[in-house]
Formats: structure tokens, sequence, C-alpha cells
């Protein structure tokens, strides 16, 4: 009798195909069960802001990490009310074998490229409300969400941490010199929340072809799965509204979108609820 493990590693599509047949995945959950989530929330400091995402699973999880840094710049002269959020994923090698210490790859630029389009594409934060004097100072938040241990489902596990940050992070109430062109601190040390006007949610799927060309969805697929999927799928959900914010990757059938969807927002509650 084969070995399991060397089964795997010799024929993995095969492994996952025999597993999924009879309606399992190889770490017991079906197909569409979403995993369970624990969310540890980390203040070092009035401005930096860290939140961590572990995805609990029989293998392992992710673990995540982000912090919000603030800085002051002069606006955009077409919009001088307007401040700047800036989401940006890292991958470091702490965090997998298969990330090296060099550029980013194409796996790291198009998941901070998902990350960007669902920040920029759905007024996440009102970027009005980080201007200091109109035409002449503005807040440029930098979200830098940087992963501790990656075993799969990235777009989830960045977005869950960079809301929980925005969601936790305060400014100083900031003042403007004309005399000095210079921004400082009111002389109240007061601070304000950041105005998070929608509340992003990610569950990806991993689109999985069985015998007879069937198609298959699997919620939170692992690392291990991501590599025999033939595509994958993200739904966004809004936390606060249950709405959909948007979808992201391959063309899948309308019924099997329809049940990631209808998945999606069950992950939005519970994920609200944390």
């Amino acid at each position: 009798m084969v070995n399991p493990d060397t089964f795997k590693k010799l024929h993995p599509q095969e492994f996952h195909r025999r597993f999924l047949g009879k309606g399992v995945r190889p770490d017991g959950r079906e197909g569409l069960m979403i995993d369970l989530l624990n969310l540890t929330l980390v203040t070092p400091n009035r401005i930096h802001r860290n939140c961590k995402r572990k995805c609990a699973r029989s293998n392992g999880w992710n673990t995540v990490i982000c912090g919000i840094k603030a800085e002051v710049a002069v606006p955009d002269t077409n919009h001088p009310t307007t401040g700047y959020l800036v989401p940006n994923v890292d991958f470091p090698p702490i965090c997998g074998s298969q990330f090296k210490p060099t550029a980013p790859g194409e796996f790291t630029q198009s998941v901070s490229e998902m990350v960007y389009r669902v920040v920029k594409g759905n007024n996440i934060l009102d970027l009005e409300t980080l201007c200091i004097e109109g035409g002449k100072a503005v807040w440029v938040l930098y979200a830098d969400i940087v992963f501790l241990n990656y075993e799969g489902n990235a777009v989830d596990a960045a977005l869950l941490a960079f809301t929980a940050a925005l969601k936790d992070t305060k400014l100083p109430v900031a003042v403007y010199s004309d005399v000095e062109g210079t921004v400082r601190a009111d002389a109240a040390d007061r601070s304000v929340s950041l105005d998070v006007k929608r509340v992003p949610f990610g569950a990806t799927f991993g689109i999985f072809e069985q015998d007879g060309g069937a198609k298959m969805a699997m919620a939170d697929p692992t690392d291990e799965e991501e590599a025999v999927l033939i595509s994958s799928v993200t739904v966004v959900v809004d936390g606060e509204s249950q709405e959909l914010m948007g979808t992201f990757g391959a063309q899948v059938p309308i019924d099997l979108m329809d049940q990631c969807i209808g998945q999606a927002k069950k992950r939005a509650t519970a994920i609200k609820k944390l």
C-alpha cells in the first residue's frame, strides 16, 4: 500500500480528486465549509496599529500583521482636500519557503493589486476627512500588510487585517501654520478615529475540476489545494450592509457563483461579530 503522503506528493491532482469525489477535503472540511477565525488586535502606540489574523486549520494558519503609518503630504492640485490611502501587501521569506528575498513576484503583485482595487473602488474611507488644510496639507495613510505565516487564501487574510487595523487607527488633530508652512498637533493633544465608511470582508473559493469536467468550489483553499486548482474567485462583501462589493478572479457558472456569494455573506456576518 502506497503511503498517503507519498501519493500526495507524486499525484497531487488525483489525491485531492479522490477526496472531493466523496464530498470532503483532506482536512475534513466539506467543499464550501468556511474556516474558523480568531482575531487578535495589538495596539503598540497611538498612530501605528497592528492586527493579526489567524485562520485555524488542521494543518496550520495564516498570520498577518497590518501597520497603519500616517505621514503629512501636499495634496493633488486637482483634489486639494483629498488625502491618500495606500495599501501594500508583502510576503517576506519568513512566511513560507516559496517566497524569496528578491523583488516582489507575480503572486505578491496580484494580491496587492486586488486589495488596492477593493480599497480604491469602494470608498472604504472618506478621504476628505484626511485633509488638514485645503491645498496645503493632507494625511497619507500607508497600510503595510505583512504575512508572518502563509498557508493559502491570501486576499481574505490581507483584507481582514487591513480592515481591523483601519477601524482601530486614530489620528492626532493637526493644525497647519501658514506662517511657518508646517503641521503640528493641536495643544490639547486630541485624536480622532478614521471615518471608515465600508467594511470589506473577502471570501475566496478555489475552483477544482472533477472527473467529467464538472467544477466544484472549495472555500478557503489551503496552499496545497491552490496548487491543484484550475482557478479561483474572491467575493468581497460589506460587513455592515451585506452588500456585494465585487467579485475578482475567474468566471464561474452562475449557480456556483450564487453559492459562493451566499457563503461570503455568512462569513461577513461571522467576522462582524469578531
